[in-house]
């Protein structure tokens, strides 16, 4: 996702900003979706420290 936005900003967008992430198809049942928003939480709060 980094790697992502880090590409749009250099080929078209250099002020383009992340304001937030939002999680589709979240199912708390399942261990994927789990996963997922634990690194969502993680990546967030890299980025903020930053």
């Amino acid at each position: 996702m980094v790697e992502t936005l880090d590409s749009v900003r250099a080929s078209f967008n250099p002020r383009l900003v992340l304001l937030g992430i939002l999680l589709t198809m979240y199912d708390p049942r399942t261990n994927l979706s789990q996963q997922v928003a634990d690194e969502v939480r993680h990546f967030r709060r890299r980025r903020s420290r930053a």
